[in-house]
C-alpha cells in the first residue's frame, strides 16, 4: 500500500507520479496556471504500455488556475478516478500546454469495476476520458458556473 499526496503552488509547475502495486493512492493539488499532472499506475513511463498487476487504485487530482493539463493512466482491477479543474481553458488531455511533456493522452483506465470522473467549473475546457473493461462508468461536468463540485468528491 502507498499513499502519494502533493501540493504545487504557482505557475508552470510539472509533476509527474509513477506507482506501481496494489491499493495505491495518488492525491494532487495544483493552484496556478499552465500546470500539469501526470499520474501512471504502472511505473513504466508510457502510461499502460506494458502489462502487470496493478490493482485496487485510486487518483484525486484538483486543479484551480487557468491552462492547466491532467493526463492519467490507470491499468488494473477496482480502480477510480476524480479530476476537479476550476478556470479557464483547463484540459484532461487532448492539448498540452507550455511547460507539458506533450503526452496530452488524457485519462485512459484499463481494467474492471472502473470509475473516472470529471468536473470543470468555467469557460472553454476540455476532457478526453477513456475507459475499458467491465463496469465502467464515465462522468464529465462542464461549465458549472457556480455550481459546487463537492458531488464528485
Amino acid at each position: 500500500d502507498n499513499y502519494v499526496g502533493q501540493a504545487q503552488h504557482g505557475d508552470k509547475n510539472n509533476s509527474g507520479i509513477e506507482i506501481w502495486g496494489n491499493r495505491n493512492n495518488i492525491t494532487t493539488h495544483q493552484d496556478g496556471d499552465q500546470n500539469h499532472v501526470y499520474a501512471n499506475f504502472r511505473g513504466t513511463g508510457g502510461g499502460l504500455s506494458r502489462t502487470g498487476n496493478v490493482n485496487g487504485n485510486w487518483f484525486h487530482t484538483d486543479q484551480y488556475g487557468d491552462k492547466n493539463l491532467v493526463d492519467a493512466g490507470i491499468n488494473g482491477s477496482h480502480n477510480g478516478a476524480v479530476v476537479l479543474q476550476w478556470g479557464e481553458n483547463n484540459r484532461v488531455g487532448s492539448a498540452a500546454y507550455p511547460g507539458g511533456d506533450g503526452a496530452g493522452f488524457g485519462m485512459r483506465i484499463v481494467g474492471n469495476c472502473n470509475f473516472a470522473g470529471v468536473a470543470q467549473g468555467s469557460y472553454s475546457n476540455s476532457a478526453t476520458v477513456m475507459t475499458t473493461g467491465n463496469g465502467n462508468r464515465s462522468t464529465i461536468a462542464q461549465d458549472m458556473g457556480g455550481i459546487g463540485m463537492g458531488a464528485m468528491q
